[in-house]
């Protein structure tokens, strides 16, 4: 009989225990659906959630109001005073941005009203970069949101991250209720519509991952910590979608325990998150809160998702012939169910049928389970603590919302602000540079022209002349071109006439003493001629005393004029300076003057290339 019972177990292995959990919302019920063992066939498929009524729900985002406000005239001054440029150009693109905000203030509840949405919150991130605040041009905008923490309570933000931060949730929600009409339409067995309401619950995470990075002033519903509960919900149903699928698909025990397990992990978050939310708010008000019912629909959420682990671990368990683990994971699955339905009690919001249903086949499951332990397996049961943990696997990935590059952009002929003042930056550089440009060779070409006008050839080479000297000319250029002695040859000049006095005055004494022994005949005229030679002795005695006073008085001034004796030397006239050019210096002249003037003509077109090239260099669009 042992050896007959154990030939059988394999075939009883085969029979399934998947549990597939449909969501509940606020609107709706808590709708629960099991496959017991005893009603599956061996291999066969899971069969599709359903709900009582077979139409599954969701928990969800609500929608936030809004009211109008004036996009035109702060964005027309802002373009006039900060870019600088007239803001009339640009009023067909600020029409279409006006409109467009105008069509989301209440969109439709379809694709249609997402792409709007989706549209408007891309052309707010493109907003953002050409309108920054600027202390010349304040936005004065006015958007006031409700927020739906407080229904019919509004509050004002004046920066475009404020709107784009509300934008975003709306997106949100919207992404979320589209996700949710999916979901109803799949039943638990249309692959497809999972596909597309785990699409929508992942763009939906998206928008809400933005919103904490833009905004300092925010309503409660998109403070922080709401945004954290709101962000794990969104992830656990798109967890909650691959998990579906993957019942639908046959996909092994082990797998569907991984995503189970990480759905009750996020559930247990989105649970905390709620806690901590509604913690501050005060008793008599937190009833009235939107969130007041998810606390506990998270908590029971978690515990059913945590049961499914545990559930399928036990038909892990259950192939590997590991029958206390199984028997262990059934009693901690039986051990969640029975706390969700105690919780439950009382609850209309949440229906427990379900729940009961799964303990009675748990059960079952625990009955026949130890009945082969006891006959077959003789396995300890540990306890739950000692249990492995479960492994967890998430499915999807998530970033912050971008602007979708296949968006038209409304006011792309208006650069980005920061391009925008980097680009009048270049252009003043350019300005600059080719300013400079222009001085140095004006000075250069001032310079070339000052040496022409010197040269006596700014009209050109002059025709050659005959040019006639005096007779005298070319002697007294020879004497200029001698050495010329200076002081020294002053000085000698002077003592020269002290020696040619004394000569005289002693010649003078000779013939008087001549004349004295001269017979009288003669001695008559002789005496004449001796005081005519006296008295011109004297005169120049006298004039050699004047001359040596005057010399001593101009001596230091001739030191003074006469000390750059060399710097003159060397300036006075050469012998070639006097030569008469010849034809081939004529023609040697006539091409360097060309050239130079070719040289201007080229440093002109090279100018008047550059600003061409200058002005075509530009960075704007």
């Amino acid at each position: 009989v042992f050896s007959e019972e154990r030939q059988t177990k394999p075939q009883q292995k085969k029979r399934s225990s998947r549990w597939c959990v449909v969501w509940f919302g606020a609107a709706a019920p808590v709708m629960m659906s099991s496959l017991s063992s005893s009603s599956a066939t061996a291999g066969a498929a899971p069969a599709a959630p359903t709900g009582s009524d077979g139409a599954p729900s969701l928990l969800g985002l609500s929608m936030k109001q809004t009211k109008h406000t004036d996009l035109l005239t702060s964005l027309r001054s802002y373009i006039s005073r900060v870019y600088e440029e007239p803001a009339d150009a640009y009023n067909s693109e600020l029409r279409a941005l006006h409109d467009l905000r105008m069509s989301v203030m209440n969109v439709s509840v379809d694709i249609s009203g997402l792409e709007k949405l989706r549209n408007y919150c891309t052309q707010l991130e493109l907003l953002e970069k050409r309108f920054p605040p600027s202390p010349k041009a304040p936005l004065a905008f006015v958007f006031s949101w409700e927020d739906t923490f407080n229904p019919g309570l509004f509050l004002d933000g004046s920066t475009i991250q404020f709107e784009r931060a509300n934008m975003l949730y709306n997106l949100a929600a919207l992404e979320c209720t589209l996700g949710r009409r999916q979901w109803d339409l799949s039943k638990g067995s249309d692959a497809a519509a999972l596909r597309t309401a785990c699409s929508h619950f992942r763009a939906a995470t998206c928008a809400l991952l933005t919103i904490p990075e833009m905004t300092e002033t925010h309503t409660s519903d998109t403070h922080a910590q709401a945004l954290i509960v709101a962000r794990r919900l969104l992830q656990a149903q798109v967890q909650e979608c691959f998990a579906i699928k993957a019942q639908m698909d046959g996909k092994a025990d082990a797998l569907v325990a991984k995503l189970a397990a990480k759905i009750a992990q996020l559930y247990d978050e989105a649970h905390m998150g709620a806690l901590l939310l509604l913690n501050p708010v005060a008793a008599k008000d937190a009833k009235k809160h939107p969130w007041s019912n998810w606390a506990l629909q998270l908590r029971t959420k978690a515990m059913l998702y945590r049961a499914m682990a545990h559930s399928c671990l036990a038909n892990v368990a259950m192939a590997d012939e590991q029958a206390g683990a199984q028997i262990a994971r059934l009693h901690a699955a039986k051990s969640l169910l029975t706390e969700l339905v105690k919780l439950a009690k009382g609850r209309k919001d949440i229906d427990v049928s379900a729940p009961q249903r799964m303990l009675t086949d748990l059960d079952s499951r625990i009955a026949q389970a130890e009945r082969e332990n006891s006959t077959i397996y003789f396995q300890k049961v540990p306890p739950e603590g000692a249990l492995p943990e479960m492994e967890l696997t998430e499915v999807g990935t998530y970033e912050p919302f971008k602007a979708d590059p296949t968006t038209p952009d409304l006011l792309a002929r208006l650069l980005p602000l920061k391009v925008h003042l980097v680009a009048s930056e270049y252009t003043e550089r350019k300005a600059q540079l080719l300013r400079e440009l222009v001085e140095e060779a004006g000075i250069a070409t001032d310079k070339f022209t000052r040496a022409l006008v010197s040269m006596d050839l700014a009209d050109g080479v002059p025709e050659p002349k005959t040019v006639t000297f005096s007779a005298d000319f070319y002697q007294k250029a020879s004497l200029l071109r001698e050495a010329q002695g200076g002081l020294a040859d002053l000085d000698r000049a002077v003592a020269s006439l002290s020696v040619d006095a004394t000569t005289a005055a002693k010649n003078l004494a000779d013939l008087q003493a001549v004349a004295a022994t001269a017979p009288p005949a003669l001695s008559g005229p002789a005496q004449a001629q001796l005081a005519e030679l006296s008295g011109s002795l004297n005169t120049a005695r006298a004039v050699d005393s004047e001359l040596r006073q005057l010399w001593m008085e101009i001596l230091p001034k001739l030191h003074i004029m006469a000390s750059p004796h060399d710097e003159l030397k060397r300036h006075l006239p050469t012998r070639n300076l006097l030569d008469m050019p010849s034809d081939s210096d004529f023609a040697a002249l006539h091409s360097a003057l060309a050239a130079g003037k070719q040289l201007l003509a080229e440093r002109e077109a090279l100018l008047e290339r550059f600003r061409k090239e200058l002005a075509a260099d530009d960075l704007a669009p």
